[in-house]
């Protein structure tokens, strides 16, 4: 599985052994730089996904995955570019009843059936780890 994700929210997914790849976006050069979004929209297509499934599109993501260049898009409605979308879930995230992440996983669960992940999860490196161990020794 390949995982398409800001810069912001990338580091959390590294060291997922169920994430093959991390595409790295840079959100703010989607709506800046027309040759940074040519160039990311040209590997997506050469990528040939099956499934894209948005957990969080905003405008500039979303214009990415135009019909027919993706067969099969998902994306929660409410914002005008969802109908760039083939499938909609709807809730509204505007309430604030659930964390971010149960929003998602009841997104993946709509499009998936089998199990899925119910407990968010960091994967740190053991690097990662002994530092954090020193600094709480501290």
């Amino acid at each position: 599985m390949e995982v398409l994700a800001s810069l912001y929210a990338s580091p959390i997914l590294e060291n997922n052994r169920l994430i093959d790849k991390i595409v790295r976006v840079q959100n703010d050069q989607l709506l800046s730089n027309k040759l940074y979004k040519k160039d990311l929209l040209h590997r997506l297509k050469l990528a040939k996904y099956d499934v894209v499934i948005a957990l969080y599109p905003e405008r500039q993501i979303s214009g990415c995955f135009i019909k027919p260049a993706f067969p099969t898009e998902s994306v929660p409605p409410g914002r005008f570019h969802s109908v760039l979308f083939n499938y909609r879930l709807f809730h509204s995230r505007k309430s604030n009843r659930k964390h971010e992440s149960q929003y998602n996983l009841d997104f993946l669960r709509f499009f998936r059936s089998g199990p899925t992940a119910t407990t968010p999860a960091v994967y740190p490196t053991d690097k990662e780890l002994r530092n954090a161990r020193r600094i709480l020794r501290k």
